[in-house]
């Protein structure tokens, strides 16, 4: 049986990813991806100080061709954006929901969207015992009384997959009562099931809004550039009544142009993640901590040491996951990196009284 939470406000705000206030060697708090950026990428950034001194496209046309193309979609069905977090934004003024069901442990942004907009929060709980697992009862949370379902896939911090037969009845009951559905991507390309992208099934279900990133895929959260796919015409002109004009730069549309044709690249990191995950696995539960399984390019485990501090004092920065709500003091997330950085990892760990 479905377990429901519910309330206004947040818990504290934090992300991975700050290297400012400490002095640190190792970054595995934020969850990108493990090879470098490709050199195209970093070309197609020189090129666009040539453009320095022009607007960028208003529209993003040749970016929003090239994102169809590469998922067989009609281009009017994209959004772009100065990365996911702006889309979100955008997404929760266009939509006005006025409840929100969400999963927890889950992505703070989505709190932080929804306490922008006064809606209130619905979560429901993954379950430890479980292993975190988005369940049938999900089904029985959706009802008249929500406006708008938000889930990630895969999900974070916990890494977990949800099932793909799921997630289209989810989607599916959704419909039936006019709930918008926003579906999170923004780490499925780095993940097992990588192929089971909800993006072409927008045309079936124009209550659904697939929102992707090229962040973590292409290690490249510097640049911030995101977009969203969606069938619903009278949802895209309300989303786009939220963006500011000119809101992506010249050299992120060259970018995201550029990493479009980067195949070759993606499948070459989930082989990386995938064996190196391996590795992490192996290691981390040798020490005697609790992995939960994952789907993603990143590990949450639980252990009773001040593993956080104690890291950090080394110049190595892990997530600490205590914030989240539905997880207590313990757990913690890492990103997958290179075998040489995961060696610098594991030796540190074991360095630790």
């Amino acid at each position: 049986m479905a377990t429901l939470l519910g309330g206004y406000g947040l818990t504290e705000s934090r992300h991975g990813g700050n290297i400012y206030d400490n002095k640190i060697e190792l970054d595995f708090s934020v969850n990108i991806n493990p090879e470098k950026m490709p050199d195209n990428l970093k070309r197609a950034m020189e090129q666009s100080i040539n453009y320095a001194d022009t607007y960028p496209d208003l529209h993003c046309k040749k970016l929003r061709k090239k994102i169809a193309e590469y998922h067989g979609i009609d281009n009017e069905c994209i959004v772009c954006g100065n990365g996911a977090s702006e889309l979100l934004m955008a997404i929760a003024h266009g939509e006005k929901p006025d409840r929100i069901l969400l999963m927890t442990p889950c992505f703070y942004g989505y709190e932080y969207v929804a306490d922008a907009i006064s809606a209130k929060s619905i979560f429901y709980e993954l379950k430890r015992k479980n292993g975190f697992a988005v369940g049938e009862d999900f089904l029985e949370c959706i009802d008249r009384k929500i406006d708008m379902v938000i889930l990630t896939n895969p999900n974070n911090p916990t890494g977990l997959c949800i099932d793909k037969v799921l997630l289209e009845k989810i989607v599916d009951r959704c419909k039936k009562y006019n709930i918008t559905v926003l579906l999170d991507e923004c780490f499925i390309e780095l993940s097992t099931h990588f192929e089971n992208s909800m993006i072409n099934k927008t045309e079936i279900f124009d209550n659904l809004i697939v929102l992707r990133a090229f962040t973590k895929s292409f290690a490249i959260p510097g640049v911030r550039l995101g977009y969203i796919v969606c069938s619903n015409k009278n949802k895209i002109k309300s989303i786009k009544r939220q963006l500011p004009e000119w809101n992506v730069s010249v050299m992120a549309q060259n970018v995201g142009i550029a990493a479009l044709e980067e195949r070759q690249y993606l499948k070459k990191s989930r082989e990386l993640i995938f064996e190196e995950k391996k590795y992490l696995i192996k290691e981390l539960e040798s020490l005697g901590f609790e992995v939960i399984n994952s789907d993603a390019n990143y590990l949450m485990f639980y252990c009773k040491t001040d593993l956080y501090n104690k890291l950090l004092t080394r110049g190595i920065l892990i997530r600490n996951c205590d914030n989240y709500k539905g997880l207590e003091k313990g757990f913690l997330r890492i990103a997958v990196k290179t075998h040489r950085e995961n060696q610098k990892l594991i030796n540190a760990i074991n360095e630790i009284d």
